[in-house]
């Protein structure tokens, strides 16, 4: 049902400054009864602003769709602050200790208030969302609990991900947090939309928002003799995925192996055999195939979104635009085109 007395706002109109000012008052306000205990560490949290991309969408798909601008507001607040629960409890699952260019929430304040800061900021989002509409809390139940299960199947799982399991685990992790703010505007202000075509968008989206996080994980190592993150705790990652597949299966098989004996730490990342795994995948042509594959996705992506109604291509613009930008800093073009220049 359509919310009454809607103010349609013309969100094309909308500064993105203006946006993401009116999201950070709104999180101020939901966060201010955070309890005692963690309201100093939700305050240094906060303080630090990521770029809004999943807030602005939210409130401009909202926004386009008719809800009015308390709503479209309220939800984009929900969406961002369930984003911010996935970032700290996924920086405590991975182990990592920087992010946005400070000292990442459990590193700082300990594994345990992580964990809690991030169980607060799940149940305020749900707050959220119930006062934007009570319609979207069954749409933010789905989106965590599907991107719960992709990230649990990174630690419950044999051997090391094929190509096609990556990319299920990728989707299954990041999708649905990406999708969920035009979904859940959509049934803020019961307005139809092509959920199929927007997911199937958001799918390839998402992929290559993890490849190019692999990337760049890849990226940070491969001129050292130390093993990359990803490799050295044998996390999901595509161009390691495309490696293992290149394999004969002798030895795929002992890669797999491999990956479990450091997965239950029953051998180093320093280990000998470690660093050699390590020279091959820097040695092999994984690389230029994973370029490969992210231009594929990226180019799925921009199918999926010129079919969708213009107003919808001008909801996702700032997001799309920005997944350009991001695959034109890992040099796409010049990756694929390696090999035919050497």
């Amino acid at each position: 049902m359509r919310l009454a007395n809607t103010i349609r706002i013309d969100h094309t109109m909308q500064k993105s400054s203006e946006i993401s000012s009116w999201i950070s008052s709104r999180l101020c306000e939901a966060t201010t009864d955070a309890p005692a205990a963690l309201r100093e560490i939700s305050d240094a949290h906060m303080a630090i602003e990521g770029k809004r991309l999943r807030g602005h969408m939210a409130f401009q798909a909202a926004s386009l769709f008719g809800a009015d601008f308390d709503a479209a507001i309220t939800w984009a607040a929900a969406v961002e602050l369930i984003h911010d629960a996935s970032l700290v409890h996924d920086d405590l699952c991975d182990g990592d200790v920087e992010r946005r260019g400070q000292q990442t929430v459990f590193k700082r304040y300990g594994e345990a208030l992580a964990l809690c800061l991030g169980d607060y900021y799940i149940s305020t989002a749900f707050r959220l969302a119930a006062s934007a509409s009570p319609d979207t809390v069954i749409m933010l139940c789905d989106a965590v609990t599907k991107s719960t299960g992709g990230q649990a199947s990174e630690f419950n799982m044999a051997g090391y991900p094929s190509w096609s399991r990556y990319c299920e685990i990728a989707v299954q992790k990041t999708s649905p947090l990406l999708s969920l703010p035009i979904t859940g505007a959509a049934k803020l202000a019961d307005y139809p939309v092509d959920q199929q075509r927007v997911e199937s968008y958001f799918a390839n989206a998402a992929t290559c928002f993890q490849i190019i996080n692999d990337l760049n994980n890849f990226f940070a190592s491969q001129s050292s003799d130390e093993l990359c993150s990803d490799l050295a705790n044998c996390r999901p990652n595509a161009l390691i995925s495309c490696f293992r597949d290149s394999l004969k299966a002798p030895v795929q098989s002992r890669f797999d192996q491999w990956s479990d004996r450091i997965r239950v730490a029953k051998e180093s990342c320093d280990s000998q055999e470690s660093l050699q795994w390590w020279r091959f995948v820097r040695q092999s042509q994984s690389l230029t195939y994973t370029a490969q594959r992210l231009h594929f996705h990226f180019n799925m992506a921009n199918n999926e979104l010129n079919r969708l109604p213009t107003e919808m291509q001008c909801v996702l613009s700032k997001f799309h635009q920005w997944l350009d930008y991001e695959l034109a800093k890992v040099n796409v073009s010049a990756l694929i085109n390696k090999d035919s220049n050497c």
